[in-house]
């Protein structure tokens, strides 16, 4: 068995003498395994450099695949344009376009949303993803997103890193470098080829399985009695059976919890190995490191320390975190990755894919606070009541409009009562009126 790089099992000489153990092999490991030095097992057993194969097989890994299918689910839900920007640096989107018609369906078997996913879990996980664009005389009919182990680049020249085109698994003839949408993360060492984050957490997503088969090994095969009964004066052979009988009968399968009596000068220990296997410490910190690679907080993937400090404010906060900081730098990335292997290769110049993320609710302000803040600039006098109503999301015009309706039909409905001094001046009109008709008359 292998236990933190130490080989425990199976049959070895006898050392002579410590001096010799430890002569062989000067970390001294040996006394506490008690095994000679070769076969010691190093580090680098497990610790090794990932092969793209090994990136995709850490999908397997819980705490992988949550984080992948975290960032590959939210990257395919945004939605996604094409247009371009005018000189103010507005974006202008097209109603229509070709390649949003081929994302849309781009095979008899996939959607827009489940293509993408499927090139961001590959890229999330090795560092390169591949699109191949299935081609008919009229131009590009279809996309397929390929696993990133069926892609071999062949590259120009020896010692060049410039790629001219791919051997893709089960085809004879290589594809031209246009025929692929290839998205990478850029390695620090090298002009081609991925560095993924899966690379990053290699050694932490090794100790997370390393520590799974522990446990595993230790539940197939350590023998533990679950009660222990030490009968201080000795239980003779013969009733030893009866004994077990009968603390089967009283605590057995189907009647665990209930009270167990024991007469006579006995000790009981009740044994809970399971309890030495929960290691909370060393779980969450490979994990934690793991999430950390990926940018994803652990709160969202339901991690064990994730879980533990959840509430619902913390939870929204950290929503909101993973998506300015995480998901929007990916965004433009694999905007940029589209434009480029669906627009400039296919020769479509001042176009470009934009997600639009700012249309999703994780990017909008909250409501309440918008309005508070609002109304607190206008009220203060620092911005016109126009600016409020538009910032809000009214029209002013249509306000303004509907005000006028509204004093109309008031108008309408409210009597015309003419003033009081109003009254006596008609009066006083109609009594001159009466007195110049009476001169007149004589």
């Amino acid at each position: 068995m292998n236990f933190f790089g130490i080989q425990i099992g199976g049959s070895t000489p006898q050392a002579k003498s410590v001096e010799d153990i430890v002569g062989r092999d000067p970390r001294g490991w040996s006394l506490l395994s008690g095994h000679w030095p070769n076969q010691w097992v190093d580090s680098d057993d497990i610790f090794k450099v990932l092969s793209v194969e090994d990136t995709e097989e850490a999908y397997n890994n819980p705490v992988v695949k949550a984080c992948v299918d975290e960032i590959a689910t939210s990257i395919s839900e945004c939605p996604l344009e094409i247009g371009s920007y005018d000189k103010n640096k507005e974006w202008n989107p097209l109603d229509a376009h070709p390649a949003l018609d081929l994302l849309a369906e781009p095979n008899p078997f996939m959607s827009q949303n489940e293509l993408l996913h499927a090139w961001c879990m590959r890229m999330e996980l090795s560092g390169i993803s591949y699109i191949r664009k299935l081609r008919a005389s009229s131009g590009v009919r279809g996309l397929l997103p390929y696993p990133t182990s069926w892609v071999t680049p062949k590259y120009q020249s020896k010692g060049m890193d410039l790629v001219e085109s791919y051997r893709i698994k089960g085809e004879a003839s290589p594809v031209p470098f246009n025929d692929l949408v290839v998205g990478q993360y850029m390695a620090p060492d090298k002009v081609w080829g991925g560095c993924a984050p899966t690379h990053a957490a290699g050694r932490d997503i090794a100790l997370d399985v390393e520590r799974e088969n522990y446990i595993a090994e230790m539940l197939l095969n350590l023998k533990v009695a679950g009660l222990v009964i030490i009968g201080k004066s000795g239980i003779n052979a013969r009733n030893r059976e009866q004994v077990k009988q009968d603390i089967d009968n009283a605590i057995g399968r189907g009647r665990r919890g209930n009270p167990l009596l024991i007469e006579g000068d006995a000790e009981v220990n009740m044994q809970n190995p399971l309890k030495d296997m929960d290691w909370p410490n060393y779980s969450s910190s490979t994990e934690s490191r793991i999430c950390m690679s990926y940018g994803v907080p652990q709160i969202i993937v339901g991690t064990r320390f994730g879980i533990s400090k959840a509430t619902y404010a913390n939870y929204a906060e950290a929503r909101k975190s993973f998506y300015r900081e995480t998901l929007k730098p990916k965004w433009n990335t694999y905007g940029q990755m589209l434009t480029r292997g669906l627009l400039r290769s296919e020769r479509v110049t001042g176009l470009q894919f934009r997600f639009r993320y700012d249309l999703m609710n994780e990017f909008q302000e909250d409501l309440n606070a918008k309005s508070t803040r609002i109304v607190g600039e206008y009220n203060a006098g620092i911005i016109p009541k126009r600016t409020a109503q538009l910032e809000l999301g009214y029209d002013p015009d249509e306000l303004e409009e509907i005000e006028e309706e509204e004093f109309q039909k008031a108008q309408e409905r409210t009597p015309q009562l003419l003033a009081p001094e109003d009254e006596e001046d008609e009066d006083e009109d109609e009594e001159g009126t009466d007195e110049n008709a009476e001169e007149t008359d004589e």
